[in-house]
């Protein structure tokens, strides 16, 4: 299977957030107090699932955090094509 352009592969991925109803948002996450920061993740506000994307990352980089923020879920029950599966797979076996 080909990997799809890492910009087609981000629109396949915020679609299936979006049909899982999760948000994704693109924020700047740099810390003002050199107390680090995040490329970003999931993150649960109240009863909805967010993911947060640092949003000076290019396209791999997105397409990894938000994998590995899809790769915390059960989504054995739900349909993604072959290609979001794979991205979220090896985000599980990196650790993403």
């Amino acid at each position: 299977m080909k990997t799809p352009d890492p910009r087609n592969l981000l629109s396949l991925l915020e679609g299936a957030a979006n049909k899982l109803g999760i948000e994704v948002r693109y924020e700047d996450l740099i810390s003002r107090n050199d107390a680090g920061s995040s490329r970003g993740g999931l993150c649960r506000l109240h009863d909805f699932n967010i993911v947060l994307i640092h949003d000076q990352l290019g396209p791999e980089d997105r397409c990894d955090v938000l994998a590995g923020a899809l790769a915390r879920l059960d989504l054995s029950e739900i349909y993604l094509p072959p290609a979001i599966r794979a991205a979220i797979e090896r985000a599980r076996e990196q650790g993403l």
